[in-house]
């Protein structure tokens, strides 16, 4: 499994002295961006910008998940185990494909085991760098919003 995983730090005791209502809108904010994250990964570096799509499974592997852990709101996108090969297109190494049999025009091939090597290519970490101006932009948006409402009240 790969992740790239947010968190806005603050621990269970300033956490439980924010405004409910300032809690819920940073969670808000984070699902929104969590799923635009994802979709970017999807749609952008899955699909040529980074690696290009061959079977989609890569791109059907993505998931995202947004909670409060420990005082903590955190958001991920990550990939479950239908990639395995995830975590090598994300930092690069060799990869064992086992023995198979391949279909060619001219019959059938048996492919014996042997290892890949691949280069560094993110898609994960590459989109969690570029998200952190939003991800900060909407944590002051929803502080200055929040601070707004509760002036009205």
């Amino acid at each position: 499994m790969l992740k790239a995983r947010v968190v806005t730090k603050g621990g269970t005791q300033k956490l439980d002295k924010v405004s409910p209502g300032l809690v819920a809108r940073i969670q808000k904010g984070v699902r929104a961006l969590i799923i635009k994250m994802q979709s970017t990964i999807q749609t952008s570096k899955l699909s040529g910008q980074v690696l290009n799509r061959r079977s989609g499974k890569l791109s059907d592997s993505l998931h995202h998940e947004d909670r409060i852990e420990k005082g903590a709101i955190v958001g991920e996108v990550y990939t479950g185990k239908e990639a395995p090969y995830a975590k090598v297109h994300e930092w690069g190494g060799t990869f064992t494909i086992r023995q198979h049999t391949r279909q060619t025009t001219m019959g059938e091939t048996i492919v014996r085991e042997h290892q890949a090597t691949f280069p560094e290519r993110s898609f994960m970490r590459s989109t969690h760098l570029e998200f952190r101006s939003p991800f900060k932009q909407m944590i002051e948006r929803a502080v200055m919003e929040q601070a707004k409402a509760g002036a009205t009240t």
